[in-house]
């Protein structure tokens, strides 16, 4: 279910121009548009495109969009080694192994 969570927002950066010309309502930040402030997740999605389209050799507006991006995609290999290797033992251990995985990842990003 993560997996294809994590799948959707690289699909999602994709179409999203697409979607912006036909819904442009869904495509404002609302908290900009009351306090003319950018919020902590502007940008993301048209990084996350320009990033995807130019194979990262693109400008981000959004200054957390590296170390972002870089968590994105350990997330998305990990995600898919666990869910391959759940498929095919069917070991009840899989999950322990991928909570243990996820804090680790977790304590680094806070940590340093």
């Amino acid at each position: 279910m993560i997996l294809g969570l994590l799948l959707y927002i690289a699909v999602f950066a994709l179409v999203s121009p697409l979607l912006g010309r036909t819904v442009p309502a869904l495509f404002c930040c609302h908290y900009k548009a009351r306090t003319g402030e950018p919020c902590p997740f502007c940008g993301l999605t048209g990084d996350m495109r320009r990033y995807l389209t130019t194979g990262g050799n693109a400008e981000h507006t959004n200054p957390a969009f590296p170390e972002l991006a870089k968590l994105y995609l350990i997330i998305l290999a990990a995600r898919t080694v666990f869910t391959m290797a759940s498929l095919k033992s069917g070991m009840k251990s899989i999950p322990w192994l991928d909570a243990a995985f996820h804090l680790v990842l977790l304590s680094t990003a806070f940590l340093g």
